[in-house]
């Protein structure tokens, strides 16, 4: 029995692409990872609560991009921004448009969801960092929208 095959208190990772292999695979730090396990959970666990909650991380990250902090993502390591993308870049990309398409698919996102998702991923700036948080708040009102 692996630890995919267990869960504490609830269902909502029992599918064929658990959050936290998702984290692991883009590489993503702590403030990442929890935007996307709580964007990904909020239909089958505590809904509005959750996106709440994804978008008060989204506020730490930002800040602590503001205060010099770096992205954590498997792109961020992959490309240094003074010379010409490399061949590992390249493949970077691939490997991480087939893993959010991925997660997305077994998940059943939708579309505001895979919007956060690939925007936590793809994160490169602090201006990408408001856009996820913006795409949060917007989801947050059309998925809730009486509360």
């Amino acid at each position: 029995m692996t630890a995919n095959d267990i869960q504490i208190a609830g269902k909502h990772y029992k599918t064929g692409y658990q959050p936290w292999d998702f984290m692991h695979d883009m590489e993503l730090g702590y403030f990442e990872g929890n935007i996307i396990k709580y964007t990904q959970r909020h239909r089958t666990k505590a809904g509005a609560a959750d996106l709440d909650k994804a978008a008060h991380y989204a506020q730490k990250w930002i800040e602590l991009f503001e205060e010099g902090r770096k992205f954590q993502n498997i792109l961020a390591k992959l490309c240094n921004p003074h010379i010409t993308p490399s061949q590992d870049y390249w493949k970077g990309t691939e490997k991480v448009k087939t893993a959010v398409e991925r997660f997305t698919l077994i998940n059943a996102l939708e579309p505001l969801e895979y919007s956060v998702i690939s925007g936590v991923v793809y994160a490169s700036d602090v201006r990408d960092g408001y856009a996820v948080l913006d795409l949060l708040r917007e989801l947050r009102r059309a998925a809730y929208p009486n509360g």
